[in-house]
């Protein structure tokens, strides 16, 4: 597991229990994906905007102070690989790097971005499919179908690899 923080066990409205992590905020569909001292940046899946905020003591938001509107999910690497993942400080929670993991695998072709996140999020991060569907804004069964077209597709590239390496060497 890659999270920097450990999760906690919690219970959502309908009784099911899920890991959460203390960098991930809960509003649906909104993310942190960087913070610093007193400072955040959120990430909104589906109307793809980041919201810079002041936090509380408690590390709740006090003030949204900007946002910005990204047109595609290379913007939100490109921003998080020189503003939050620089080689002096590394400013990226859990679920940034999740978001960023699952952009460079987006740019391989070998799964859209949706199916990128999903796939990032439950199985290299183990984030838990509730929390999951709750960060993009979308249903639990939206997260498996995801998961599931995600580990066929990245299934077959393995074996079409292995083939070709196989091919290579005789």
């Amino acid at each position: 597991m890659v999270s920097r923080k450990t999760p906690r066990i919690a219970e959502d409205t309908h009784g099911n229990r899920y890991q959460e992590y203390p960098d991930i905020h809960s509003k649906p569909g909104r993310g942190r994906i960087g913070i610093a001292d007193r400072n955040a940046v959120y990430y909104d899946c589906k109307k793809q905007v980041l919201y810079f905020c002041e936090l509380d003591a408690e590390g709740e938001v006090l003030v949204e102070h900007e946002t910005i509107t990204l047109s595609n999910s290379t913007e939100l690497n490109t921003f998080i690989d020189e503003q939050l993942r620089d080689s002096s400080k590394n400013y990226t929670t859990t679920f940034g790097d999740a978001l960023w993991y699952a952009g460079k695998l987006a740019q391989t072709a070998i799964l859209p971005v949706g199916q990128a996140r999903v796939y990032s999020l439950r199985d290299h991060f183990e984030i838990g499919r509730q929390r999951t569907a709750h960060l993009f804004g979308i249903s639990p069964n939206t997260v498996d179908t995801q998961l599931a077209a995600a580990r066929n597709k990245i299934e077959s590239a393995i074996e079409l690899a292995s083939l070709v390496n196989a091919k290579n060497l005789t």
